[in-house]
């Protein structure tokens, strides 16, 4: 494993150009903003479902 101080050498898992870690850091970002949507509409129907009408499924 090298030293993730070292950045001479390229790593197989990840890359080094700042472009290519900004698009990645933007992907983990999109990844979480869609997991945390999901969990808070999840909660939300949970939340609500006693009140939503008995015909809706």
């Amino acid at each position: 494993m090298a030293s993730p101080t070292n950045n001479n050498t390229p790593a197989n898992t990840s890359c080094i150009s700042p472009e290519c870690d900004r698009r990645i850091s933007i992907a983990f970002d999109l990844l979480q903003i869609t997991i945390v949507a999901l969990v808070a509409i999840g909660v939300l129907y949970l939340l609500f479902q006693p009140y939503a009408p008995k015909t809706a499924l």
